[in-house]
């Protein structure tokens, strides 16, 4: 990974937000304030509170289309395993834990619970959890070390900064570590973040949730 072509694209994202009266990631930051709102981990009625946090008006493009819906699935977990599910999150978002680990664990109660459920109804046949969703939670409590992580397009995004040895979307602690590498290197641009703060009207948490909206704009041009 060159340093020279993160440099390169970043000055073609700043003209770009210059540019822009209406920006187009802005869906993301409305979604962040609205879980910032609601989100409780505590809370005794979970299933309402997750319902609200991940708002189905707020936006179908990342987490209730019509070919993707994990979040009515884990709608459907709380109905049926609502302290599983609570503590599927409490150890998901205990940071001093080992990610990979965290993350692997997330993904086995998942595949756990929909196999009981898949006991009981045909009609479940994915719970539709990959690192996409499992990175938005991240994110969404943690803005300030993650990003939505997408891994095939973020890997394309890899190649145009010319990095050797890609990583595979396997890979998910990696990807995520150099989702963290490169808002270092952008991030010290403090015209860059200002910038990028008032295109998303102060909602910007000033953290590596900016690159998600970095790597779709590199893929774009």
């Amino acid at each position: 990974m060159r340093v020279e072509r993160i440099e390169f694209y970043k000055e073609k994202w700043k003209a770009s937000l210059k540019a822009q009266t209406e920006y187009s990631e802005m869906y993301k930051y409305e979604c962040l304030d609205n879980y910032n709102k609601f989100w409780d981990l505590e809370e005794l009625e979970f299933g309402p509170m997750f319902e609200k946090s991940f708002a189905g008006n707020i936006t179908h493009a990342l987490w209730d289309g019509s070919h993707y819906s994990p979040r009515s699935m884990m709608i459907d977990f709380i109905k049926a395993q609502k302290e599983i599910v609570r503590s599927c999150f409490r150890d998901l978002y205990n940071d001093s834990n080992d990610l990979g680990l965290r993350i692997k664990r997330f993904l086995h109660h998942c595949d756990q619970m929909l196999a009981d459920m898949q006991r009981k109804s045909a009609k479940f046949s994915t719970h539709y959890h990959d690192l996409k969703m499992i990175s938005t939670y991240l994110a969404f409590e943690y803005p300030e070390k993650y990003c939505i992580l997408e891994a095939e397009i973020f890997i394309s995004f890899l190649e145009k900064l010319e990095m050797k040895n890609l990583p595979q979307s396997f890979e998910a602690e990696r990807l995520i570590k150099l989702t963290q590498t490169i808002h270092k290197i952008i991030s010290k641009d403090d015209a860059l973040v200002q910038l990028h703060t008032d295109r998303t009207k102060g909602l910007n948490p000033r953290g590596v949730f900016m690159i998600h909206d970095f790597t779709h704009f590199v893929n774009t041009i």
